[in-house]
């Protein structure tokens, strides 16, 4: 499979550097942009057409959340994984992100202590795939079966 490739939203200058430097250091990922809003990240997707977006809660303009939910009908298939200090372990932040189409999230004060895990999860997620074992003691929150929300395509041959 090609490499996963990863948009990441942050109004921060300071964790944009950080996560381009996560992400470039890591051979298996692709960064193929950085925006400081939802709307330049919108304006985005149908250039860099990512497999999965790290996007932060709190940003100027659209939230976070609000980005999840414009993003729900997008003619790519994505994944988002929301990446918060507000996103603690099974928080409802978490549980509202998973509403609106999350399929992770992070809690982004673990970004450096646990940058290979975050890594490692923007991954899994570009694959739909996750190994709920290795994420339990990094500051990753998976949806539990009953948070996961199905597909389009998912409800169409259910």
């Amino acid at each position: 499979m090609l490499r996963p490739r990863v948009l990441v939203i942050d109004d921060s200058l300071t964790i944009r550097a950080m996560y381009e430097e996560l992400l470039l250091a890591d051979a298996e990922l692709k960064l193929v942009g950085l925006a400081e809003s939802a709307e330049e990240a919108l304006a985005m997707l149908d250039t860099v057409t990512p497999d999965v977006i790290a996007v932060d809660l709190h940003l100027p303009g659209l939230n976070g959340m609000e980005f999840l939910d414009r993003i729900s009908d997008h003619w790519h298939p994505m994944s988002a994984v929301l990446v918060s200090s507000s996103a603690t372990h099974k928080s409802d932040i978490c549980k509202e992100a998973f509403a609106r189409g999350a399929v992770a999230c992070f809690d982004k004060s673990r970004l450096i202590a646990n940058g290979a895990k975050l890594c490692q999860l923007l991954k899994d997620a570009a694959n739909g795939h996750f190994n709920h074992a290795s994420y339990r003691t990094c500051g990753t929150t998976l949806p539990t079966k009953a948070e996961t929300v199905a597909k389009p395509d998912e409800e169409a041959t259910a």
